[in-house]
């Protein structure tokens, strides 16, 4: 669930921020730059994150505070000044990316051994529908308002739910499963 709502959340930044912030009245290199923003940002997340994980030893704050502080990123895109979406791009890519590898890293975590792979492809296969969904959803949402002025709300709402995710059905993970050494 975790991985389908965060690809929900990062397919419909990279397809559908670019249009938003254009109709915002930003011109289409610096759209292009901020949309670019969000993929680039992340970037060393992707290692940085599961390596902070690990010295931790926790993997839900990663999840929820990723969720609740890309939520807040995505809904400030609507009252923020130009020079502030840059950072809140930056925001966008880094939490993003934190939600996404602790999803990878959970099947090691919540499975026995024997079936790691097995999780693995599933919890991959099942995840990337959100990367399909989200902006299919999307593009009808703008087609039927005729606007993307919605994109923050939408964004904020999927991004809601990946931090009631993983409190809810993540319970006791980290004094279960993190890594101990």
């Amino acid at each position: 669930a975790l991985l389908f709502l965060v690809n929900i959340i990062f397919y419909v930044e990279v397809t559908w921020l670019l249009p938003f912030f254009t109709e915002m009245g930003i011109g289409i290199q610096d759209a292009a730059i901020l949309a670019s923003l969000v993929a680039v940002a992340g970037v060393p997340g992707i290692i940085i994150i599961p390596v902070a994980s690990d010295r931790l030893k926790r993997r839900k704050p990663f999840l929820w505070v990723s969720g609740i502080v890309s939520g807040v990123a995505a809904l400030a895109l609507t009252f923020s000044p130009p020079m502030l979406l840059y950072v809140l791009a930056i925001i966008l890519g880094i939490t993003v990316i934190a939600i996404y590898v602790m999803c990878l890293i959970l099947p090691v975590d919540l499975f026995p051994r024997d079936l790691v792979g097995t999780a693995s492809g599933l919890v991959i296969s099942l995840g990337y529908v959100g990367g399909l969904i989200g902006p299919f959803t999307a593009g009808y949402l703008a087609d039927f308002t005729g606007s993307f002025s919605f994109i923050p709300v939408f964004l904020t709402s999927v991004s809601g739910l990946t931090a009631l995710v993983s409190l809810i059905f993540l319970r006791g993970l980290d004094k279960a499963r993190a890594p101990t050494s």
